[in-house]
C-alpha cells in the first residue's frame, strides 16, 4: 500500500496504468510521443510480474 501511495507524491508522473497513461494524454499532461514507450513498459511489467508471481 506504500508503494501505491508514494507513486502520485513522487512527482515523475510514474503509474502502473494506461488508461492513466491516456487520461494524462487527454489533459494534455503527457505529450503523445511517450504514450507508446510507456503502454510497452506498462504491460511488459505486468506481464513479468505476473510471470514472477506464476513461477513462484
Amino acid at each position: 500500500m506504500g508503494v501505491l501511495a508514494s507513486i502520485p507524491l513522487s512527482g515523475a508522473g510514474a503509474h502502473p496504468n494506461p488508461a492513466v497513461t491516456l487520461a494524462l494524454v487527454e489533459g494534455h499532461l503527457l505529450p503523445w510521443r511517450l504514450v507508446p514507450l510507456y503502454l510497452v513498459a506498462q504491460f511488459l511489467s505486468g506481464f513479468l510480474g505476473a510471470l514472477g508471481d506464476f513461477l513462484a
